[in-house]
């Protein structure tokens, strides 16, 4: 039954069924001020609050009737804040890719029960999917477990730390690629402990470039003490692993790399484990380091802030890219990432025809 003066209209939702990025653009239910002005929970919507909260919180509708008052069939509503300003705060854009993200949260949805994914542009350093899995629902709120924001929470690497540990001794000299180890299993330190290797019965002989691809414990365990523990410190600082995120101040920092100085301290770190915790996030940008043949690029995550009309009021810089690395060391490391997928640890990575490159870790 038609009521004169009401009528029904479609009402888009700040957030819909299909949301994406949901962790890290956070949510407004919750919590409200001056009446009926949310504010940001979690993430985007959070930092960002002033940004994104009208300008004029209480909204008129205007509409275009005819000469008899009646609504026009497809006329526009308009809402307006009580001077006639458009009632929308203004936009964040972010640096993620609709597509990308949408892709790599239908694969994590479907393979994995709990995990993180971060998808990195060369050489922007822009991050084009941060994906948490499990993810909510907007209308259901968090269960238990999802409201961790996987991709930007901080945890022991495990062997992918190796990488660092590789760069470094390649960088310092203290080994060189084709040098020739023997892994009988077990490291054994001077005070008696020891460390073991995955491989039980050990690897037997070979090459550091071998032991990276194998993932040979015993053999970056001893590296590992040759470098100490201020050079890994220092080369984990070096690349980034200790850095934030540009336009996201809510994750200022990285990582935390804080190794002790007995062997076994060391011995540990070599493997991502004691004294080191670092953010999915760094481990991306990480990679990039290696295939952008020693460069370093600052990830970022916002771009720009804009009015509601499009005009940009706020340009988010992105930092200047530097050398962390030489070229040569890089391009060593880009040749043990590749052996490590295609012969070593990584196998089920491999992209056929396309050629790729990582480091598998465990913790």
């Amino acid at each position: 039954k038609k009521i004169p003066g009401i009528y029904a209209v479609p009402l888009i939702s700040r957030y819909g069924n299909q949301a994406l990025a949901r962790h890290i653009v956070g949510s407004t239910r919750g919590s409200v001020v001056q009446g009926d002005v949310e504010i940001g929970l979690k993430g985007i919507e959070s930092l960002y609050n002033e940004e994104l909260t009208p300008a004029e919180p209480n909204v008129n509708v205007s509409v275009v009737v005819d000469g008899r008052g009646e609504l026009l069939k497809g006329g526009n509503l308009h809402l307006r804040g009580e001077r006639g300003i458009p009632a929308r705060g203004k936009n964040v854009v972010l640096t993620l890719d609709k597509d990308v993200q949408q892709t790599v949260e239908k694969v994590m949805d479907k393979h994995a029960d709990k995990g993180a994914a971060v998808v990195i542009d060369i050489p922007s350093g822009e991050i084009k999917a941060l994906v948490s899995c499990p993810s909510y629902s907007y209308a259901q709120g968090f269960l238990w477990g999802e409201e961790f924001d996987r991709s930007l929470n901080l945890y022991h690497p495990g062997s992918v730390f190796k990488i660092v540990v590789a760069a470094a001794a390649l960088a310092e000299g203290v080994v060189e690629v084709d040098e020739k180890f023997e892994c009988d299993g077990r490291y054994v330190f001077q005070s008696g402990e020891e460390i073991s290797c995955w491989k039980e019965e050990g690897h037997g002989e070979l090459t550091f470039k071998e032991a990276f691809a194998y993932s040979c414990n015993e053999v970056f365990v001893e590296v590992a003490q040759r470098l100490g523990s201020e050079k890994l410190e220092e080369y984990a600082h070096l690349l980034g692993l200790e850095e934030g995120i540009t336009g996201y101040t809510l994750q200022d920092q990285g990582g935390v790399v804080q190794i002790g100085n007995l062997q076994g301290q060391i011995g540990n770190a070599a493997l991502g484990q004691d004294g080191v915790t670092i953010c999915p996030v760094n481990l991306a940008a990480l990679a990039a380091v290696v295939a952008q043949d020693g460069v370093y690029q600052k990830p970022s995550l916002v771009k720009e802030i804009r009015q509601p009309n499009g005009k940009v009021v706020k340009a988010i810089e992105a930092t200047t890219p530097h050398r962390v690395l030489p070229s040569p060391v890089a391009e060593e490391m880009q040749s043990m990432m590749e052996l490590a997928v295609d012969e070593g640890t990584g196998k089920k990575a491999q992209i056929p025809g396309l050629g790729s490159a990582g480091k598998t870790g465990s913790a």
